[in-house]
């Protein structure tokens, strides 16, 4: 089976399903003082699990267990592909060690460049400081290859971003991205952006799940030839989603997860998703979507959980200077 693909404005395909590296802190550490601080944790998990939890220190060692569980579900993703297809990774500067530990990963696996897609992107601390050429390089460097496919401004930055996207526009007759665009923009950030670009954005990445479907910024997009896609797909799988019982008919109805059900959601609207997980067998079933099709009242009840609830900043109302 071939990768189910959309492809741009500009001819380019890019998968339906990828995977979103996300953010790692203590996996790249280096030295014996990484050392002594694990098995330092490790032993207080063990003698004071009690005080750990008492006082919310002890999901510090939970993200630890799985910021290492990373470069197990890169390599999954990688031996995932099939029929020659790509595999997409998205991850970003802003995410840490994420793009040095994708770089390693990819290296190790001897899959060829040309069957891998990725997405990274300009930190807002580049923006401030007018240096999105160095910002690139430094991506090139981690990531251990000389291109990268989609080259993303990470948030509209207030004085910042539209300056910021002129140099994008210049960097990509450089042949060192294929293609750029945005994250986080709604649609008053895209008129805005249109107004004084050369180079029409390929896609908007923005979150997007049941509980916050970015309707009118999916409309906005597919008239300007933008590609959504959605990180957070699965919204986390909050308690408002995870136990609702329409949800649960329907994953009955059709046999299949309630993860299944989202991202078949987000595929016949037409969006690219990025899904994060540390579970193997939650990679595989995220991706596992392609035998099934949601009926129309089926998509209507999903449509019926918009309630604009977020779990990222509203790129509205936020210090750009922490993110």
């Amino acid at each position: 089976m071939e990768t189910v693909s959309f492809r741009l404005s500009n001819g380019m395909m890019i998968p339906a399903v990828g995977f979103g590296v996300g953010t790692v802190k203590d996996l790249r550490a280096r030295g014996s003082l990484y050392i002594a601080r694990e098995f330092a944790l490790e032993k207080a998990k063990d003698l004071f699990v009690n005080h750990y939890k008492e006082n919310n220190r002890y999901p510090i060692l939970k993200d630890i267990k799985k910021e290492k569980m990373i470069p197990q579900m890169i390599q999954a993703k990688l031996q995932s592909v099939w029929g020659g297809g790509k595999i997409l990774f998205d991850t970003a500067r802003a995410y840490c060690y994420s793009e040095e530990v994708l770089g390693d990963e990819m290296r190790k696996c001897g899959i060829s460049r040309d069957n891998i897609f990725i997405i990274t992107k300009v930190t807002n601390i580049a923006q401030r400081q007018n240096t999105v050429v160095k910002d690139l390089e430094a991506s090139l460097r981690n990531l251990r290859t000389d291109y990268i496919d989609l080259y993303l401004l990470h948030w509209p930055q207030t004085d910042t971003w539209l300056d910021s996207w002129k140099v994008m526009e210049q960097i990509l007759s450089s042949g060192k991205v294929k293609g750029i665009g945005v994250c986080n923009c709604k649609p008053h950030h895209l008129e805005e952006l249109l107004r004084i670009a050369d180079v029409i954005p390929l896609v908007n990445e923005c979150e997007c799940h049941l509980l916050l479907q970015q309707n009118d910024t999916r409309k906005y997009c597919r008239e300007h030839g933008i590609k959504l896609i959605a990180h957070t797909p699965l919204g986390r799988l909050t308690e408002q989603i995870r136990g609702s019982k329409e949800l649960k008919e329907i994953c009955n109805k059709y046999q299949i997860s309630l993860s299944q059900l989202i991202m078949r959601w987000h595929y016949q609207l037409g969006d690219v998703s990025i899904p994060n997980t540390t579970s193997l067998s939650h990679l595989s079933e995220n991706e596992d979507i392609w035998d099934f099709e949601l009926l129309p009242e089926d998509m209507e009840v999903l449509k019926g959980f918009d309630s604009d609830v977020r779990i990222w900043p509203d790129p509205d109302c936020c210090d750009f200077t922490r993110l």
